[in-house]
């Protein structure tokens, strides 16, 4: 307790000097990888020297995975959510049981730093690709190398195994544009499939196709069997990231949506994500696009650099009926398949915090502004967030209706303007 203070009524109040955290909104995310474990239950980011684990349903970081003075270059989570694999710039490579933070196994097997990482189906093999221009293929239970690969043109940027586990194949890409083609059976590559023109940043599974997309704003549809280019539709955009949706899982409006068989969401520079029929090439969807975006083209329309603007990454998140959609500005954002809806939105990087205030009822939520045009409001039980765009200039400062927690929030930034929303 500090000093004693006498209130004009004679009682004496007593003021704390210590304090407990009780909540802590921080960053989590600063770009690179964003993985979402099997069970759609967490979240695992780069952050800087760590790998934070959030929890979907709470919005707070519940494990982080951290190594002073190293950064992390890639990571990647096996399917069954039981290894974690961090690469580190120092070269080496650490496995973790990460619902304790506990270093398993550590090891180096590049001579360049590891850029891209892959487990197979069945949580066994590990791939990583490094700046060496070598893949290695690792067994996480035995702990040995299987196979390394060489061949590939520049720094290895995009592994990804076959989503049949008996196919043992092994997919890849460096800066060449490439997409070689690897039989873990025979230790060949078996395909080098040319097409693109660009980095190819993606790549997605339906069967015996293959689907490609890269920053020349097309989508490639192969045949897995043969390594045939089967279909070009352009999208353009740079596209950064596609998955394969289920056709169960969204609902699409039109008559469109009940002839697609196989349907595949994008997401790129233009900050919108975008359902297609992977057969007609026919955009059946879109969802609701950012707010507050900034797109800078790139003369020529190619680019090995990623887009400064929309999205960089794409989840999906089948036990949500959501797509995650990873901005470029370090936010999350899950969009309901089934319903024209946010269901959540996080913060991946705060920035630097100048003003804030509770809102709402009970002061059920908190209102920041940090170095940006727009102010963002927090839910404090799900830490879950909406952003207010309207200023063209960085918010300076807030303030809330009477009583604490009023329902109006009023705004005033560098654009020479106040807002009260």
């Amino acid at each position: 307790m500090g000093k004693g203070i006498r209130t004009p009524t004679g009682e004496v109040v007593h003021l704390r000097t210590s304090f407990t955290v009780q909540d802590k909104i921080e960053a989590f995310y600063t770009g690179g990888d964003v993985v979402l474990s099997a069970d759609g239950q967490h979240l695992f980011c780069a952050c800087g020297s760590a790998v934070k684990i959030l929890c979907v349903a709470t919005g707070r970081v519940e494990h982080s995975v951290e190594e002073e003075e190293d950064m992390v270059t890639a990571f990647s989570l096996s399917p069954d959510s039981e290894h974690l694999v961090v690469a580190w710039r120092s070269l080496l490579l650490r496995q973790y049981n990460w619902t304790n933070e506990k270093c398993t196994r550590s090891w180096k097997g590049h001579l360049g730093p590891v850029l891209s990482m892959a487990f197979d189906p069945t949580s066994t093999l590990l791939a990583t690709g490094s700046s060496d221009s070598s893949i290695k293929v690792w067994d996480c239970k035995k702990q040995f190398c299987t196979h390394n690969f060489r061949g590939s043109n520049g720094m290895v940027t995009l592994l990804q195994f076959h989503s049949d586990p008996d196919a043992l194949r092994l997919f890849s890409s460096a800066i060449d544009c490439a997409i070689r083609v690897w039989d873990l059976r025979t230790s060949r590559c078996i395909h080098v499939l040319e097409g693109h023109v660009s980095a190819v940043t993606c790549l997605g599974f339906a069967g015996e196709t293959l689907l490609s997309g890269g920053r020349d704003k097309v989508i490639h549809v192969w045949d897995n069997s043969t390594g045939a280019l089967k279909k070009t539709f352009p999208v353009f955009e740079a596209v950064e990231s596609l998955v394969v949706v289920p056709k169960g899982l969204v609902v699409v409006p039109g008559e469109l949506a009940g002839e697609a068989e196989v349907m595949f969401a994008t997401a790129g520079d233009k900050g919108v994500i975008r359902l297609w029929d992977a057969s007609t090439g026919q955009n059946l969807h879109s969802l609701q696009p950012l707010t507050g975006l900034t797109i800078t083209e790139t003369p020529g329309g190619s680019s090995e650099n990623p887009p400064e603007g929309g999205y960089t990454g794409l989840l999906l998140c089948s036990q949500l009926g959501a797509l995650a959609g990873v901005t470029y500005d370090h936010n999350i954002i899950f969009y309901s398949l089934k319903e024209p809806e946010v269901l959540k939105q996080f913060i991946g990087y705060p920035d630097e915090i100048l003003d804030m205030r509770f809102i709402g009822e009970g002061e059920g939520h908190l209102a920041v502004a940090t170095n940006s045009e727009q102010v963002k409001v927090f839910e404090q039980s799900t830490l879950s967030c909406q952003l207010l765009s309207g200023h063209s200039g960085i918010v300076l400062c807030l303030d809330s209706s009477s009583p604490p927690g009023g329902q109006l929030l009023g705004t005033s930034s560098k654009d020479r303007s106040i807002r009260v929303w």
